[in-house]
């Protein structure tokens, strides 16, 4: 359930706007929201470094925002360093994770002055073989995984990704004996939590292990990188956001002197995307249930795991908690919400809220054109992406424009 002050506070940001509405869907997205996480995150824990998940959206406007904000950006793949370097990060504020990387990219990335978090000891060995005969000095953060801590929200690949922690000293004897030293350790095991609960629970498991490590003479623990796995603000609401960061900060701070790091996608980007929608049809079900349609679509509005879409009337006027349920369908009939709803009739134009993660990273053009994105900063458009239409649908998918002639496949 969406926080009902946040959901307030956003409708009037956007009617406040008085955009005008030329054609939907539409993706409005306030750049301001997200350098407000970002402060928020260092009110609760003034010691701790933020990052930008970049996973959750390569909008480059966006992006941008988290720049300017003084936070960095972790990111997952060589692609992703790239756009992180084009975005103007320095190599210092980039934290760069993966799975199964090559020593090369390793090295290349630590060469240039990023934070490199190796998983694995295949991982380790690739580095130190693409690092044999380099005397200069290095530091890397080794990821632990959950594999002592089975829960309900870990997929089995939590289990694996990562160090086991009892792998953790003969990862530093390995360390010793070259010019690099562990500077942190990092986890990502949690998905969408909308409390501090599992974290911390985690975190003071880990915590004899990293007491240890930190005796070793190939360690030297600057940061405790926690991940991300938050929901977002309009779900946790500010005033539980700041208990989450606060508590964790101080757990960390608590029994080690070290930074925490917290790695940020969802929290900082669902809600300040939303999706302006309208109404195509109401309807009723046999069994008496309402249905809305709208013609916003599952190719933009991908149902990513942990996703709660949040749909309100954008004239004005809030959801009728005392009504019956409405089921909100895409055009492409997926249900995107399941909510309490006031009357909605053809036309009306509504706001589909907290789908500003991973539906720019995920979406795929099928059957309908993508929306516009407009960016919003101080209550102005400062830039709209085109959305395409038909002619780039088919273009993606690789056909041949069919205003010429097909051409023969060369061999």
């Amino acid at each position: 359930m969406a926080d009902a002050t946040a959901i307030r506070a956003r409708m009037t940001w956007l009617r406040d706007l008085h955009l005008p509405i030329m054609r939907t869907p539409l993706a409005v997205v306030d750049l301001d929201r997200i350098g407000e996480g970002v402060d928020l995150v260092r009110r609760s824990a003034p010691t701790s470094r933020v990052t930008y998940a970049l996973k959750a959206s390569y909008h480059a406007p966006l992006v941008r925002s988290i720049q300017r904000a003084g936070a960095g950006v972790s990111v997952f793949s060589e692609l992703e360093l790239a756009l992180a370097r084009r975005a103007g990060f320095l190599p210092a504020d980039i934290i760069y994770n993966g799975v199964a990387r090559s020593g090369s990219s390793l090295h290349q990335a630590l060469q240039a002055g990023v934070q490199v978090n190796v998983e694995s000891f295949d991982e380790l060995n690739a580095l130190l073989q693409a690092r044999a005969g380099t005397a200069r000095p290095g530091a890397i953060g080794l990821r632990v995984n959950a594999a002592h801590h089975p829960s309900p929200d870990e997929a089995s690949k939590y289990q694996v990704l990562g160090l086991a922690r009892e792998d953790l000293t003969r990862a530093a004897d390995l360390i010793a004996r070259t010019s690099l030293r562990i500077n942190g350790i990092a986890f990502h095991l949690f998905q969408n939590q909308v409390t501090n609960r599992l974290h911390r629970r985690y975190l003071r498991s880990l915590l004899p292990a990293l007491e240890e490590l930190a005796a070793h003479p190939a360690a030297d623990l600057t940061f405790v990188d926690v991940g991300g796995g938050f929901a977002s603000r309009l779900e946790i609401g500010d005033t539980q956001a700041e208990e989450t960061f606060a508590g964790i900060g101080a757990d960390i701070c608590g029994a080690l002197d070290a930074v925490p790091v917290f790695e940020l996608g969802r929290f900082l980007v669902a809600d300040a995307q939303m999706v302006i929608s309208r109404v195509v049809a109401v309807r009723t079900t046999p069994t008496g249930e309402r249905t809305v349609l709208l013609d916003a679509t599952t190719n933009y509005l991908i149902p990513a795991p942990g996703h709660r879409f949040w749909v309100e009337p954008l004239a004005g006027g809030a959801t009728d908690t005392r009504r019956p349920a409405v089921t909100f369908i895409d055009r492409l009939g997926s249900a995107i919400s399941r909510q309490p709803a006031g009357h909605l009739t053809v036309g009306d134009l509504v706001a589909i809220l907290n789908c500003g993660a991973y539906t720019d990273v995920l979406k795929e053009r099928f059957v309908y054109p993508l929306p516009p994105v407009a960016a919003i900063s101080d209550g102005a458009c400062v830039s709209v992406a085109p959305g395409g239409g038909d002619t780039d649908v088919a273009a993606y998918h690789h056909w041949p424009d069919t205003a010429q002639a097909p051409q023969a496949v060369a061999r």
